[in-house]
């Protein structure tokens, strides 16, 4: 049974988003057979005796996925006290088609619309202070730009046991369209 934590809607001016979070056993049916369902396997098969969050260092899935599932990845550098600092690493998902331009080595604080950054600066804070996968779909028409998928964030630690990055993972659910 898909049991839903939370479902956040935002607004601002003509941008709208609505953000559900499901329990991570939503994966198994949702996601059977995906992208996602295979990085939460690696994810939790990479947990090792006494530790809650697998080490980067051991996290090495991007050498065995296909070309074009690395199309549907990225990571979060987590470092900073300041989630506002969080930087945004190879992000497709932001790529606006024909006009913009793949945001890679962004910070959220500098990312153009407030309400999709401020969302983001939560979301990425849980899952580095609770140190525990988040899954969510997103259905959002920000600057024109329609997107609807679903999303994993996965937490890594460095070798003190701190969550320094997020991997991620994403899957369309209807392609990116845009509208005048």
């Amino acid at each position: 049974m898909e049991k839903i934590l939370e479902t956040v809607l935002g607004r601002e001016g003509g941008d709208v988003q609505k953000r559900v979070l499901y329990d991570l056993v939503a994966i198994e049916t949702r996601e059977a057979d995906t992208l996602l369902d295979f990085l939460h396997y690696y994810w939790s098969a990479l947990i090792g005796v006494g530790s809650k969050v697998p080490r980067i260092s051991d996290f090495q899935v991007e050498s065995i996925l296909q070309p074009a599932a690395r199309e549907y990845t990225g990571w979060i550098d987590t470092t900073p006290d300041d989630p506002r600092y969080f930087v945004i690493h190879h992000d497709p998902s932001l790529q606006t088609p024909g006009i913009g331009e793949e945001y890679g080595n962004v910070r959220l604080l500098d990312l153009p619309n407030k309400m999709h950054s401020n969302s983001l600066v939560l979301e990425f804070l849980r899952c580095k202070r609770w140190k525990t996968p988040l899954y969510h779909e997103i259905d959002q028409r920000i600057g024109g730009i329609r997107r609807h998928y679903t999303r994993l964030l996965l937490p890594l630690a460095n070798d003190k046991g701190e969550v320094t990055w997020i991997f991620f993972g994403f899957r369309l659910i209807s392609r990116v369209s845009v509208s005048s």
